[in-house]
C-alpha cells in the first residue's frame, strides 16, 4: 500500500497555528484538522523562528 503525502497551503498551516495558541489540547485540536499532533507542533515551532528573523532579508538600497 502506497501512502500518499498530503500538502498544505500556507493559509491552513497559518489558521491551525492560530487556533493552536487558544487551545490547550494540540491533540484534540490536530485530530479536528484531521492533522497529527506533531505536525501541528512543527508548524508552531516553525511559525515562531520565522518571527525571530531580521527583517532585512534582502540588502538594502539607498535612493
Amino acid at each position: 500500500m502506497i501512502k500518499v503525502r498530503r500538502k498544505y497551503d500556507r493559509i491552513f498551516k497559518e489558521r491551525a497555528v492560530e487556533l493552536s495558541k487558544n487551545r490547550k489540547n494540540l491533540s484534540e485540536l490536530a485530530r479536528e484538522l484531521g492533522i497529527s499532533a506533531a505536525q501541528l507542533y512543527k508548524w508552531r515551532k516553525e511559525s515562531e523562528e520565522f518571527v525571530h528573523i531580521p527583517m532585512m532579508l534582502t540588502p538594502f538600497r539607498a535612493y
